[in-house]
């Protein structure tokens, strides 16, 4: 039997009381912007606090003034960074390491000219920006970047098909390597790894009418190749996704999910996951695990999308590592329709018409997502535990990865947030400690109603506390507080 003084649940974080309405404040921040405008960014950048910034004012003929505010670890202000850029800059992208905030800035589109790009460093530490142009990356489809050392990757997609820069910025040099002659359907993983001084990627390849194949690449940190290998293959066997961890010098464990022929007409893209080691650029023998039991689960869901000639989709979420286990995270879901109808009325001379039976027409309500699976594998690709999560009322139109795992002593805490709502549980390999529970983010007044909520996050911010932040509607019927307002806004929370 579970004692409750062993439960754990998410806490909200308070400090100092305000007097309006008698009531704590939870550690938060808004920032108050025009209905429905999505002005803010926010990069978390880890124990050292959060930037949030946005395009300020006008700051001559054809410059804007963009407005940096870094914040502490408390959420209070720390300093204020102005930094003049050209008028027709679009945000693209962001990451940081060890103290530096990498941005990218691109021209918007012009006709009549090639659009540069602008890298913006803010040092953090030192509390110094520096601008570089780059006027050789016209790329506008940038959707990746990622920063270690000196270097940033960024990866783009445009007319199906991936493509890789990489940019030194101590050097000032911009690089597109090229691995394979083949067509990139896609890059499943970019990893680093420190101690060789090597990039891991995985890409799914193909030629002309050829069938897309797995492979692994490895490169130095410039890019250059320095190896090119297939991953295993099985008769009958597809891998369709694939995650990668380093787990000892010169050693990995490769995480993915796999389609089989048997399968292909069962109503899943997936089948199962598979696992493989990869030491010394030598793979292992793959490993299967069937995802077989999931459609007696999800029986009623599948019938559901069947009627509409549709497939149960998984999207592939990240490996979380934690004390040599390795957890692999995959959330199904469908594409939802809905029959819609209009009334047809005819019209006639002389002002009468006729009433015709309604036209029904097919309307897409959004993603539905039905579950979580979870699966935990040790380092030579052998399961742990597996478990299953279930989405209650989930129906968004965004399709996005919304499950994070969060080891906590030897227990597992899986949750996702969705609206202004953090659902959660706990687990201990197959035993559940603490139940799915769902609790809501506190605003600053006690009668604030929030409407609706846009763009959230839920993240790890650093150890043991987590950063929400998105977009409110918020109305309060009393005298003391603004009855209505649209906001930004930062929630501090802590695991305990």
């Amino acid at each position: 039997m579970k004692n409750f003084f062993f439960l754990l649940v998410f806490l909200l974080i308070f400090y100092v009381p305000i007097e309006a309405q008698q009531r704590n404040n939870p550690l938060r921040i808004e920032l108050e912007t025009a209905k429905d405008e999505h002005d803010y960014t926010c990069i978390p950048v880890g124990d050292r606090g959060v930037v949030v910034f946005y395009e300020g004012n006008l700051g001559g003929y054809d410059s804007v003034v963009w407005i940096f505010m870094h914040y502490d670890t408390n959420l209070r202000k720390l300093n204020n960074y102005q930094v003049p850029l050209p008028a027709n800059l679009n945000f693209v992208k962001g990451c940081h390491n060890a103290g530096r905030l990498f941005l990218l800035f691109q021209e918007k589109h012009q006709r009549r000219s090639t659009p540069k790009s602008y890298f913006i460093c803010l040092n953090i530490e030192t509390k110094q920006t520096e601008i570089q142009i780059v006027p050789e990356l016209s790329d506008l489809s940038i959707n990746y970047i990622h920063t270690f050392e000196n270097q940033i990757i960024l990866i783009s997609y445009e007319k199906e098909a991936y493509s890789i820069y990489i940019y030194d910025f101590s050097k000032k040099r911009l690089k597109t390597p090229r691995f394979t002659s083949d067509k990139i359907l896609s890059i499943e993983f970019c990893e680093v790894d420190t101690l060789s001084q090597k990039l891991y990627w995985g890409v799914l390849a193909a030629s002309g009418n050829k069938t897309a194949a797995m492979q692994l690449i490895e490169t130095n940190y410039q890019g250059d190749l320095i190896r090119s290998s297939f991953f295993p293959s099985y008769m009958g066997y597809y891998l369709c996704a694939a995650r990668f961890a380093m787990t000892d010098t010169a050693q990995a464990i490769i995480i993915g999910s796999y389609t089989d022929e048997n399968s292909k007409y069962s109503g899943n893209y997936y089948t199962g996951v598979y696992t493989v080691t990869l030491k010394n650029g030598i793979f292992g023998d793959p490993i299967f695990y069937t995802y077989s039991h999931i459609k007696s689960r999800d029986s009623v869901n599948i019938s559901k999308s069947k009627k509409n000639d549709q497939n149960l989709h998984e999207l592939i979420g990240q490996l979380f590592t934690n004390n040599g286990h390795y957890t692999f995270v995959s959330e199904v879901f469908y594409p939802e329709y809905a029959q819609q109808s209009t009334p047809s009325f005819d019209s006639h001379y002389y002002g009468y018409g006729r009433y015709n039976s309604p036209l029904l027409t097919t309307v897409f309500n959004g993603f539905r997502y039905v579950n979580a699976y979870i699966v935990t594998f040790d380092k030579n690709g052998h399961l742990l535990w597996d478990n299953y999560m279930p989405f209650s009322g989930f129906l968004t139109e965004r399709l996005t990865q919304r499950v994070s795992i969060y080891p906590f002593q030897n227990y597992t805490v899986i949750f996702y947030p969705f609206n202004n709502k953090i659902t959660y549980t706990m687990l201990s390999s197959y035993d559940i400690i603490e139940p799915l529970r769902t609790i809501s983010l506190t605003t600053n007044y006690q009668k604030d109603i929030i409407e609706y909520s846009r763009n959230n996050y839920f993240i790890q911010w650093y150890g043991d506390y987590f950063l929400a932040y998105g977009y409110q509607y918020i109305k309060n019927n009393s005298k003391e507080v603004k009855s209505k307002r649209y906001v930004f806004y930062l929630n501090k929370l802590g695991y305990r």
